[in-house]
């Protein structure tokens, strides 16, 4: 997993995005990259969370379940969703703690 930002790291060539970094470049459109958005918020461990990542949820100190952050293309925001499929807004509980996520550690995912 590679971090970097669209002011430092990324290159237009051929038409589509470069990822530039230390080891090289890789193109945007290859198949084993995907491009994780990172959501604003940390967790308590200020670590960055991203679309994909995988996070238990705190509500007045109670730990619930694993989600998946996803972004919500019809209300326009982004999204806890559980392994069913429920959803509930992100910004709604008080603490947050990345587990994974989903390229890395699907295993997590299974109910």
């Amino acid at each position: 997993m590679y971090y970097f930002d669209f002011e430092n790291n990324i290159e237009v060539r051929s038409g589509h995005l470069w990822i530039v970094h230390e080891e090289g470049a890789i193109s945007s459109k290859s198949p084993s990259i995907k491009i994780m958005q990172y959501t604003g918020l940390k967790d308590r461990n200020d670590k960055e969370i991203y679309v994909g990542d995988l996070v238990a949820v705190a509500d007045y100190a109670n730990w619930e379940g694993l989600y998946k952050i996803i972004w919500d293309e019809k209300n326009l925001m982004y999204m806890l969703e559980d392994a069913f499929g429920d959803r509930e807004k992100l910004c709604e509980f008080e603490e947050y703690l990345v587990e994974g996520n989903i390229y890395e550690n699907p295993e997590l995912l299974e109910v």
